[in-house]
């Protein structure tokens, strides 16, 4: 009768787990519909054409500068097909001190971040010379617009913002005109 040996079976089961999940460093990205990367895990294996998993909705190319870190999973502890399913790099992590319930999207490289606070606010900070650009056919705000700087439209064809407007309005006087009481008369419709 066969007997099992339960501890050559028990070794095998924990080796297959610990190939299952392994981190390593990032060495270089492919862009594309699916991007795959190369990656040496922390026991020197290397490893190219890993599938690099993007959250739904989300897409990103972390630097391959030797700081990004990765965690690979080799489904069923089969080197052949790995999925990073996580990058991270330390070094250029945001330092940005988030209040409990409150998550942003940012990028370090340009000190870029899109905060959404617990109150319901939404914080857009971006140091780039451009700002902050929209490319739509039409932006609709409900509510009222607050600014703090100038405001300029038609932007190829006019140089002139809404306070110089206002301040030529403001200036602007007509000669010849009696005071009094007197009302304009309504537009009546003809047709």
């Amino acid at each position: 009768m066969f007997t099992p040996d339960f501890t050559q079976m028990a070794r095998r089961a924990i080796n297959r787990l610990n190939n299952i999940l392994c981190r390593g460093i990032l060495t270089g990205v492919k862009p594309a519909k699916t991007p795959t990367a190369s990656v040496t895990l922390f026991n020197d294996e290397k490893y190219d054409g890993i599938e690099f998993a993007q959250d739904f909705g989300f897409i990103s190319y972390p630097p391959d500068d030797g700081q990004t870190e990765v965690l690979v999973a080799f489904l069923g502890g089969q080197r052949d097909h790995g999925t990073i399913l996580k990058a991270f790099n330390k070094q250029k992590a945001l330092n940005l001190p988030l209040e409990k319930g409150e998550c942003a999207i940012y990028n370090k490289v340009t000190n870029t971040y899109i905060l959404l606070k617990a109150d319901g606010t939404i914080l857009i900070k971006t140091d780039a010379d451009e700002g902050v650009k929209i490319e739509a056919e039409k932006v609709t705000i409900t509510g009222d617009l607050f600014v703090n700087g100038d405001i300029i439209d038609n932007t190829e064809t006019n140089n002139n913002t809404v306070k110089d407007m206002r301040d030529i309005y403001n200036e602007h006087v007509h000669g010849g005109v009696a005071p009094g009481g007197a009302e304009t008369l309504a537009t009546t419709d003809t047709q």
